[in-house]
């Protein structure tokens, strides 16, 4: 039966008397008493190297300081930012940025009119002046042509009946002749000023198309250049992404590795301590 000393002051046990100068008494355990105490022991060695480096018997192994919060995503002051939302800036420059088409709606609105134009209606203006001026003037000339004639008939000898009868006729005749020149005169230049109305505005629709594609290309630059800015923000959104994803996995392999380093270590004490055990027993 093993025998075990106890201190008479403190009551501390153990198997070897001291030699301390201190009074101690010995005391007889059971072998059943004995396994007990070893069965205590050994729960004790669970926590073995916690309390040795709270003892402060061995350097503390410091703590990981880990980047990653508990969901394992980066702590947002670790984590890549995009940086400035370039369409966002873009987009608010090109507002101020518009084509004014009202001189490109006026075109459209007068090549399909129906109406006359300013321009027709003044030529059209014009040109019945002008066509009354000239009616104006073949009239007179008729009755300067009749007049004429009855002067040389006076210095003839005088005129009769038949005579002016037959002068007026053939004076009438000449007038209403000059007439009729000036009025298909007329009707002409206005046919002529109509078709070039008509033909100015088949010009205008004809310059359409290429005229809306001109206004569209400021647009579509603005939306080519928008759309460049947001080129840029999702590739430089995505870029931090993986480079936020990469340092979270990374923290989490380093935790795995730290964790690891911290068994081992605590497994290289724990076998140590069991080992200087077993040896101190055996010297006995």
């Amino acid at each position: 039966m093993p025998t075990f000393w106890r201190n008479r002051e403190t009551g501390e046990e153990v198997e070897q008397k001291p030699n301390d100068g201190q009074d101690w008494d010995p005391v007889e355990y059971s072998q059943a008493e004995l396994d007990a105490i070893d069965k205590q022991v050994a729960a004790a060695d669970v926590g073995h190297a916690a309390n040795v480096a709270a003892r402060g018997d061995q350097p503390l192994r410091p703590t990981y300081q880990s980047i990653v919060d508990s969901a394992g995503n980066l702590r947002e002051q670790y984590k890549l930012g995009a940086g400035p939302d370039f369409a966002k800036e873009v987009e608010e420059k090109l507002k101020g940025i518009n084509l004014n088409t009202e001189a490109l709606e006026a075109l459209r609105k007068r090549g399909l009119s129906t109406e006359e134009s300013p321009w027709l209606t003044q030529m059209l203006g014009l040109q019945k002046t002008e066509e009354a001026t000239q009616r104006d003037l073949a009239e007179r000339l008729g009755a300067r042509q009749a007049a004429d004639a009855y002067s040389q008939l006076a210095m003839r000898g005088g005129v009769s009946g038949g005579e002016r009868e037959r002068g007026a006729l053939e004076s009438g005749r000449n007038t209403i002749l000059d007439l009729q020149d000036v009025a298909r005169g007329g009707e002409k230049a206005r046919f002529s000023l109509r078709g070039d109305e008509e033909k100015t505005k088949l010009g205008i629709l004809s310059s359409l198309p290429g005229m809306e594609l001109a206004a569209l290309e400021p647009e579509m630059r603005k939306a080519e250049g928008w759309g460049k800015a947001r080129a840029s923000d999702i590739e430089r959104g995505t870029m931090a992404n993986q480079w936020n994803i990469g340092k979270a996995i990374e923290d989490i392999r380093g935790k795995s590795a730290f964790d690891l380093g911290n068994y081992t270590e605590q497994m290289k004490a724990w076998a140590a301590e069991r080992q200087a055990k077993a040896q101190e027993a055996s010297g006995k």
